[in-house]
Formats: C-alpha cells, structure tokens, sequence
C-alpha cells in the first residue's frame, strides 16, 4: 500500500512539475486578435517569415545620434529589438514578416533615442513598412528633433 501511495505521489508532483494535470482552463493562451489567422496566435518567432507577405525596413538615419536602440512590436508581438548604427545613413536593416491581412498596429520606440511611434496599417496582399530613426543638433545643419517616423506602401520600396 505504501508503495502505490509512493507511485502516485510521484506521477503527481512529475505531472505537475511538466503541465501535464494542469486544467485546461489554466493553460497560458495568447490572447486573440482579428489579425491572426490561425486557431493559435503567433509568437515572435513566426511573425519573422523570409517568405512573408509584409517586408519591414529599419534605419538610423541620426547623424547626431551614431548608435540607437530600436524595438518593434507588431500586434503587441516582439519583431525587432536591436541597436541601429547611422552608417552611410541611408542603410536599412530589412526583415520579412508573415501578417493576415487586416488591420495591424506596429508600435516602435528607443530608450536612448528619447522617442516612440504607434500606427496602424492594414495588409491586403504585399505590404512594404519603413520606420526611421531621425535626429538632427544645429551642428549637423538644419536641427531637426528625436522622432521615429513610419510609411506604409502598397508597392516595393527602394531607400534613397
């Protein structure tokens, strides 16, 4: 009897420490929105699709600002957080995503940057996204103040 109570207690606590008993009702779930198209949402990882039907540039284009921070979130889910260094300045970093159509909100900002960004966009077949990271002092010319700047085209997208 000791020895079934053992068992059991065992398969128990191996369970719960794996999920496995956890009710259903209990169950971490992404919430839902009109812009995912599977019964799941996605995460991270599957919005980034190099055969995606949503092509998203990034750049720094702050010659006062060499190196910034930008994060990027589409729907609330994580698509880009990295440093951008201003290089030639007209280089953009690009990233495929993979987006149902409808109405989605990208959402961007930087720490170091002192600026943030929310717009919303809709997908209806291929979609081109650029978001910018501008900063100009009165020592690089015409000052211009720490912004993030978004445009949304329906047709490819060549950077100047």
């Amino acid at each position: 009897m000791i020895r079934i109570l053992a068992i059991a207690v065992t398969v128990v606590i191996l369970a719960a420490t794996t999920g496995a008993c956890r009710p259903a009702h209990s169950a971490a779930v992404a919430p839902t929105s009109s812009a995912t198209s599977s019964a799941s949402s996605p995460t991270p990882a599957t919005l980034l699709d190099p055969h995606g039907n949503v092509v998203l540039y990034v750049s720094n284009q702050s010659i006062a600002l060499g190196r910034v921070d930008i994060a990027i979130e589409v729907d609330g889910q994580p698509v880009v957080e990295q440093d951008f260094d201003v290089g030639s300045q007209h280089s953009y970093k690009q990233f495929t995503l993979q987006l149902a159509p409808g109405r989605h909100v990208l959402t961007a900002h930087s720490v170091a940057g002192k600026a943030t960004l929310q717009r919303s966009f809709s997908v209806e077949g291929k979609r081109w996204l650029v978001v910018s990271y501008w900063y100009y002092t009165k020592a690089q010319g015409t000052p211009m103040p720490r912004q993030l700047q978004f445009l949304s085209l329906d047709h490819p997208w060549a950077s100047v």
